[in-house]
């Protein structure tokens, strides 16, 4: 539903298709319910 709503909201979807490969290369499963996910980098 929320994959052809590009022009709507670009920079929602564009950050939501980040966070989604991020998270399948982190071997997480997407959880529904789940609206965002934040990643946290560490400095070292």
């Amino acid at each position: 539903q929320q994959e052809g709503d590009a022009s709507g909201r670009s920079k929602q979807s564009r950050s939501e298709k980040k966070s989604r490969k991020a998270m399948l290369k982190l071997g997480m499963r997407p959880v529904p319910g789940v609206s965002r996910v934040t990643i946290k980098k560490s400095k070292n």
